[in-house]
Order: structure tokens, then sequence, then C-alpha cells
């Protein structure tokens, strides 16, 4: 679970930072705060329960950033989603 929300916020990022569209850098970067904010939660449950996140990978979110080349951190350049709706 905590991996599912973890590679996200790296994504996002990455995708924001390297976005030549100020509209998309604005509308991605909540969404990570977000994100982060799902993380820390998740590992505030596991510091209550006393118990320590097993590194497990989440093969749901796995098998989508390996089908959009840049949601991955091998990419070189980011999948820019949105930049393709554009009119």
């Amino acid at each position: 679970m905590l991996d599912a929300e973890q590679k996200p916020v790296e994504a996002l990022g990455t995708q924001a930072e390297e976005s030549s569209r100020p509209d998309l850098q604005k509308a991605l970067q909540p969404h990570q705060q977000q994100t982060q904010k799902q993380v820390e939660r998740i590992q505030q449950c596991f510091a209550l329960l006393d118990e320590e996140a097993e590194e497990t990978e989440c093969k749901g979110i796995a098998g989508i950033m390996s089908g959009r080349p840049g949601l991955s951190r091998a990419a070189s350049t980011p999948l820019k989603i949105c930049e393709g709706f554009s009119p």
C-alpha cells in the first residue's frame, strides 16, 4: 500500500517540473502534495501499530508505471499526459 502512494509522489513531481505548461504544473503540484499526505498517514498508521512497513512492491502501480515510460524513474523524458489533449 505504501509503495502505491510513494511512487506516484515522485512521478507527479517529475511531471510538474518538466511540463512546459504552467496550468498543468499548477494542477499536478496539489495532487502531489495530497498524495504525499497519504504517504504520511500510512506511515503514521504503522507507527501507531508499532509496526514497520514492509518493502513490498505494489504490482498494480508497477504495472501502470511500466506501461507509461514517463512515469518510470528509468525514463529520460516524462510522459506529458495532459499536453496531448491540448487544442
